[in-house]
């Protein structure tokens, strides 16, 4: 499989989260509910820009392309379903990081899997679930998804985690981006 059906494979399963999100700004009266209209007031090019220096420093990844999991442009403000993909020129694909207001986003996909733990970055509880490979793949190296509510903003943040020192730097990334970025 090549490198660009390895990221589609990836991508697509978060696009279809994105998209799943982003319809929850609508309640059953047709109106937009509270959560909706109450946008961050920051876009999602600052959203995109966030984790760069975490893969700066954990991958030494300092060119990172960057793509919106969404149909929205860069200078749009942060609400419902906003999500960047990360991927290296030469189509390593890196991860994904989204935010947004907790009755917009969607839950956790593993709640209740012995697999999923937690752990606490400044006072917030986080949740660590492992991000299965795709049929094919194997991998010595953790995937997973670090997941986190902070004032009705729900951020996640899923990587290639090499060890716990870069698991526990992702949840410091994540913790700091909902803090910086929510409403």
């Amino acid at each position: 499989m090549d490198s660009r059906m390895r990221r589609l494979h990836i991508i697509a399963p978060v696009t279809a989260l994105v998209a799943l999100a982003a319809g929850c700004g609508l309640n059953h009266n047709g109106g937009e509910s509270p959560s909706a209209t109450s946008g961050s007031g920051h876009t999602i090019q600052e959203l995109c820009d966030f984790p760069k220096q975490f893969y700066a420093t954990q991958f030494n990844a300092d060119n990172l392309e960057v793509s919106v999991v969404a149909t929205k442009p860069m200078t749009a403000l942060i609400s419902g379903g906003n999500a960047c993909g990360y991927h290296t020129a030469d189509n390593n694909f890196r991860g994904t990081i989204s935010l947004a207001h907790s009755d917009d986003a969607p839950g956790p996909s593993a709640a209740g899997s012995p697999s999923v733990t937690t752990r606490t970055v400044d006072g917030i509880s986080i949740t660590e679930t492992p991000v299965a490979l795709p049929p094919g793949w194997t991998s010595t190296e953790p995937h997973l998804t670090l997941s986190a509510v902070i004032d009705e903003w729900r951020g996640e943040f899923t990587f290639w985690g090499r060890d716990e020192p870069t698991i526990q730097a992702g949840a410091q990334t994540l913790v700091s981006m909902i803090r910086a970025l929510k409403g």
